[in-house]
């Protein structure tokens, strides 16, 4: 249940209806759920750490196996994988702030009473592990200082704060990025728009206008300041449902 209240809480701030770039599954933040550790002790946190760096090394790993593979003609490969994560392969990259930031939520602070519209007051550890070489900027905690509850580890790199405190601050910095990077913060190559709005955008008038970008940099937001369709149905019941 837990997993579930943290996704949505976190999912409403940040997919924004129409402004968010959501093309390709990418999302803020992904979760694992490892049980009985004792997290008060320093060499579990540095074992999570070590265990998220692994994560990012094997996709970046398998990444380059499958272009390459791929490059070859190698049939597994495609048996392996959907057709659709084979077309987009190049945009499958992690997100830089999953290498830089860790957020270790233990169950023994979560109220079952909780759900996604109070759970951001949940006791949490921020941890910045290291990895910010391709940031437009070193990683600041100026910013969320007077909201700390206390440090841990080398350099103080493990903060104690709220579930609110770190998603406020992760998406800050994910804004950050934005600006000073763009796309490139996200992608290596740019991307294209999905197979279904590429036939539709051909056939409206602007058909010459080349389509490059996330569909949000082509959405009337004053138009359309709430979801529509899927995405309202989404929003409004299935996510409620599994909550």
């Amino acid at each position: 249940l837990l997993v579930i209240v943290l996704r949505n809480y976190i999912y409403r701030p940040w997919s924004r209806p129409y402004r968010s770039d959501i093309e390709h599954q990418r999302y803020i933040c992904n979760f694992i759920t490892p049980w009985d550790l004792p997290l008060g002790d320093n060499s579990v946190i540095a074992a999570l750490i070590a265990i998220s760096k692994a994560i990012c090394a094997e996709a970046d790993t398998r990444r380059r196996v499958y272009a390459e593979r791929l490059a070859a003609g190698d049939g597994e490969v495609h048996r392996g994988l959907r057709s659709g994560a084979l077309q987009d392969l190049r945009y499958h990259l992690v997100h830089l702030l999953f290498r830089a930031l860790l957020v270790i939520v233990d169950y023994e602070y979560y109220e079952a009473e909780d759900d996604s519209t109070t759970v951001g007051r949940v006791s949490l550890s921020l941890i910045r592990t290291g990895i910010e070489d391709r940031l437009s900027a070193p990683i600041s905690l100026g910013s969320i200082a007077d909201k700390i509850d206390g440090y841990k580890g080398e350099a103080q790199a493990v903060v104690n704060t709220t579930l609110e405190t770190a998603i406020d601050f992760i998406m800050g910095l994910e804004q950050r990025e934005l600006a000073t990077s763009g796309s490139q913060f996200l992608m290596a190559d740019g991307w294209d728009a999905s197979g279904d709005f590429s036939r539709w955008w051909k056939e409206q008038p602007w058909e010459d206008e080349p389509f490059t970008g996330p569909n949000s940099r082509f959405g009337n937001t004053e138009e359309y300041p709430e979801w529509l369709g899927a995405g309202k149905h989404s929003d409004s019941f299935i996510m409620r449902k599994h909550e």
